[in-house]
């Protein structure tokens, strides 16, 4: 967020047309793309309680030591990460943004392909296969799915999935 809110503090600030990132980055990326002020986001980020990403999942959840170790043990990850998806679910939602295809950046004179013209691209590790995936841009190509019709806020959440913290 610092490198954001720098860039754009200048006395010719730079203009966000198109963004990427990769974990609380990819939040913030996806927040510009949706159309949010920086000085929104920060507020945004300075006023959130993080403690409320701490969601244990399962019959051990609630019991001390066992069940975030259950949780790390099991699932790779102390917390199930539900609740950061649903926040950045909901603040893409109050920008109009749910899929891929909201974030489409229809500019016939960029050297990007037609494929590649989004406002966002997110960083995902595929740790399964042991790739590292361009969303939106990989969709098709490695995963055989339609990028307009996909989540931008799963890619979001599935960048943000700090190791042994989140699950992946």
């Amino acid at each position: 967020m610092g490198a954001v809110a720098a860039l754009e503090n200048f006395q010719d600030p730079y203009a966000f047309h198109r963004v990427a990132g990769t974990s609380a980055g990819a939040i913030v990326a996806g927040f510009l793309a949706a159309g949010l002020a920086v000085p929104h986001i920060k507020r945004i980020m300075d006023d959130l309680d993080f403690s409320l990403f701490q969601d244990e999942k399962g019959f051990l959840a609630h019991v001390p030591v066992l069940g975030p170790l259950s949780g790390l043990l099991l699932h790779q990850g102390l917390y199930a990460g539900d609740a950061l998806h649903q926040w950045i679910k909901k603040v893409l939602a109050g920008q109009g943004v749910h899929t891929w295809a909201d974030l489409k950046e229809d500019d016939p004179h960029s050297a990007l392909l037609p494929s590649q013209r989004y406002k966002l691209v997110v960083i995902v590790s595929d740790v399964s296969r042991g790739l590292l995936l361009r969303l939106p841009w990989d969709y098709e190509a490695l995963l055989g799915r339609d990028p307009d019709t996909e989540s931008v806020a799963d890619a979001i959440r599935a960048s943000a999935s700090i190791p042994f913290f989140f699950r992946p």
